[in-house]
């Protein structure tokens, strides 16, 4: 029996879906705010309100039935979460306190949430109207060697599916934080002749710059 692979929009209403996407996030990226705020943060409001208002564009990757892969993006690079406030105000109130009591060592990350300065470049990029940002994209482990094509894995036709939903709404630039540490990230960017530009927010980051026609 050949294998099968599609990729489909991520439905926040269903449960296997959720759980993926914040398995895979939670994997990737240990330390971002997001997972350190924990299930119910995500769970209850970033992947449950933000993909319905449409600051978040997710795509998940299904291959032989299963889900493993996904990819999440934002039109709104430098105002993501400060843009969904008024509209959840009360929401996320609850779902932040909630959190807070439930995990009291996470007033610390926001506090350090409240310090962040978001890198001027970013704006730049949103206020273009023409840059969209790649947030998380990650592969299950046990399929992070498969591919789909001659030449491509899954991670790389998650990524052209997504530029194409962009490109064919007048997007050109690909932005995205990334910590210089994230060799696997700078590397998997890099195949597709990206430029990085140092952040002036955070010594130990850069500012992804990637022509969207790169990503053929």
């Amino acid at each position: 029996m050949a294998d099968t692979f599609e990729i489909v929009v991520f439905n926040p209403d269903d449960k296997e879906q959720m759980d993926l996407i914040c398995a895979i996030h939670s994997d990737v990226l240990p330390d971002s705010f997001v997972v350190e705020m924990g299930n119910i943060f995500m769970k209850q409001f970033y992947y449950k309100c933000l993909p319905k208002i449409g600051s978040l564009k997710c795509f998940l990757a299904r291959y032989n039935g299963k889900y493993v892969g996904m990819i999440v993006t934002n039109k709104k690079p430098f105002s993501l979460i400060r843009s969904a406030i008024p509209i959840y105000f009360w929401r996320i109130s609850f779902v932040m306190s909630t959190a807070m009591i439930t995990g009291p060592k996470r007033i610390k990350t926001i506090l350090n949430l409240l310090k962040y300065k978001p890198d001027p470049l970013l704006k730049t990029m949103e206020d273009s109207k023409t840059a969209f940002e790649i947030l998380t994209i990650g592969v299950l482990n046990d399929y992070r060697k498969v591919y789909i094509t001659e030449k491509e894995k899954i991670s790389h036709k998650i990524l052209k599916h997504a530029v194409n939903e962009y490109k064919n709404n007048g997007y050109k630039k690909i932005t995205g934080q990334i910590l210089k540490s994230n060799r696997m990230a700078l590397g998997f960017y890099e195949t597709f002749n990206a430029n990085f530009v140092q952040s002036t927010t955070n010594e130990g980051g850069v500012i992804l710059d990637l022509n969207i026609e790169n990503v053929k």
